[in-house]
């Protein structure tokens, strides 16, 4: 990653503000900036371009040549090798790729549970059934309980759906959050 010119600036930015800065803040601070870095040439790229482009309604905006939303041509570059790298060694990493096929193994157990089971999705989304159909309403469900995760605290401890595995249950417990049980 030291190679990468995104990172590097950000590096530098970093450590001229926070020289005292050390691992892992350091890593979060050099994330922070790059996030930073990445919004501000957005925002002030695009301003430029609509300006110099001064469209005057919607259409105007849509016959443009090119996007006026859109990063400097500079970052443009630095953003493609900084995506070759977290695609090559990050959100492919063999140990992301395992967790992520987990979770999908998971969710197509809940979605299969639900659909031999609709009853267990309660009785607002049951209603939706007749007029949504059945996987339609579960993938509504799912997807809602899954927004709704960070507020899983006001959890109905009654809220359990136990899917039997040969090797293991999964336990979804308050619709919002899984959970292994051996």
């Amino acid at each position: 990653m030291e190679e990468n010119a995104v990172w590097q600036l950000s590096h530098r930015a970093v450590i001229a503000r926070y020289a005292a800065a050390r691992e892992p803040e350091l890593h979060k601070l050099i994330i922070r900036d790059i996030i930073d870095v990445q919004v501000r040439d957005v925002i002030m790229t695009s301003a430029q371009t609509i300006r110099a482009a001064n469209p005057g309604s919607a259409d105007e905006v849509r016959r443009q040549p090119g996007p006026l939303i859109r990063y400097s041509e500079e970052l443009l570059k630095a953003n493609g090798e900084l995506r070759r790298f977290l695609y090559q060694h990050v959100y492919y990493h063999p140990r992301v790729t395992e967790v992520n096929e987990r979770a999908c193994e998971m969710l197509r157990r809940v979605f299969e549970a639900y659909l031999l089971d609709p009853e267990r999705l309660g009785e607002t989304a049951t209603k939706r059934i007749e007029t949504e159909g059945l996987h339609r309403t579960v993938c509504s469900t799912l997807h809602f309980w899954n927004a709704a995760a960070p507020r899983a605290s006001n959890r109905n401890p009654r809220d359990k759906l136990v899917i039997p595995n040969e090797e293991r249950d999964l336990t979804i417990e308050a619709k919002v959050t899984l959970t292994e049980r051996v």
